[in-house]
């Protein structure tokens, strides 16, 4: 039997949040450990629920996704964040993916294509976030 992946939710709609429950675990792949809504209670969630991939809304009144993000890391080393947003802006995108995330998703998308693109970010082996390779040429060069 195939281990399914845990899951965090976090988005501050909660129909959102109910549909994305509803069309994940219907695929069989995915058991929807929790849900928050907004960054502060995916960060409590976190600790307690140690999710193997956590799908983040961008946009939330408190803590916004971008703030959560590093600390939902902190969190969890080993999960897999894949951040979600109702519309792409090029500069949030890029700034997550700075920060350590492995993906962006448009709200927008048709079920299965939404499942599809998800099951791939969490699947492929990506490389270590640009936060962390800046870092390491910073460290390199320091030494030089």
């Amino acid at each position: 039997m195939t281990r399914r992946t845990r899951l965090l939710l976090v988005d501050d709609q909660p129909g959102t949040r109910h549909l994305l429950r509803l069309t994940l675990e219907e695929t069989g792949q995915y058991d929807v450990a929790g849900e928050a809504a907004d960054g502060a209670d995916a960060v409590v969630a976190a600790y307690k629920l140690r999710p193997d991939a956590i799908l983040l809304d961008l946009s939330m009144p408190g803590m916004n996704g971008l703030e959560a993000l590093p600390l939902l890391l902190e969190a969890c080393p080993r999960a897999r964040v894949v951040v979600h947003s109702g519309f792409e802006n090029e500069f949030l995108t890029a700034r997550a993916m700075q920060e350590g995330a492995h993906g962006f998703l448009e709200k927008g998308l048709p079920p299965e294509a939404f499942v599809a693109q998800l099951q791939a970010m969490l699947s492929i082996e990506s490389p270590a976030p640009a936060a962390v390779v800046a870092q390491i040429q910073r460290n390199r060069h320091a030494e030089d």
